[in-house]
């Protein structure tokens, strides 16, 4: 399994939700596997070579739409935050 990895232009015009933050790949990895069955659009992201892998929710085409899905999110002990350009 390979989560897709969200390229910096869709990021940056494009409403998400970040679940994490990490600096292992490999742990970074095991999220997108438990969320993406559970119907959530997660991928990683890296940028700018800072050394973190960010997981992130979405696409969303609304703020609405993100904050219905970071409530079920949170429902399945998931927290999360906005990232909106």
């Amino acid at each position: 399994y390979s989560p897709s990895k969200t390229r910096s232009s869709t990021v940056a015009r494009s409403i998400h939700l970040q679940v994490a933050a990490l600096r292992v790949q490999s742990d970074a990895r095991l999220l997108p596997e438990k969320l993406n069955p559970r119907g959530y659009p997660a991928s990683l992201f890296s940028h700018g070579g800072d050394g973190w892998v960010r997981v992130l929710v979405g696409p969303f085409a609304t703020t609405d739409e993100a904050q219905e899905y970071r409530s079920k999110l949170k429902a399945e002990g998931f927290h999360s935050i906005l990232r909106k350009p």
